[in-house]
């Protein structure tokens, strides 16, 4: 995602495979485009996120829902990982997901999901 300052993202949706997924952990990061106007609003203080997903067995809502919140508060100020404990997805379940720009100046953001997606025995 390259939101532009104060841009709030589409929602889009993460995809995940035909089978039983764990997400172990979901990070964060993102660096400005330009020089920003602001040394001081560093790394996740520059975005806001949210995320949804919903199953059968449990939900995950992110604070304030899809208007999400500082990704600091979500990932750290460095990217550590969220949420502490894994997620059950069932096959073909989706998280959505929204970033918001709250810094002065366009940046490209990046989310990525560790997975451990389940094998059956045949």
């Amino acid at each position: 995602a390259t939101p532009a300052a104060g841009d709030v993202g589409a929602v889009a949706s993460q995809a995940f495979p035909a089978r039983v997924t764990l997400v172990l952990g979901i990070q964060g990061g993102c660096t400005p485009d330009t020089q920003p106007q602001n040394p001081y609003i560093v790394g996740n203080q520059r975005y806001r996120v949210g995320f949804q997903y919903n199953s059968n067995s449990v939900g995950l809502v992110t604070p304030f829902g899809m208007q999400g919140a500082l990704a600091e508060t979500i990932f750290g100020l460095w990217g550590d990982q969220f949420p502490a404990r894994e997620l059950v997805l069932e096959a073909n379940d989706t998280i959505a997901q929204t970033v918001q720009n709250v810094s002065d100046t366009a940046i490209t953001g990046t989310i990525s999901y560790h997975c451990l997606i389940w094998k059956f025995a045949q």
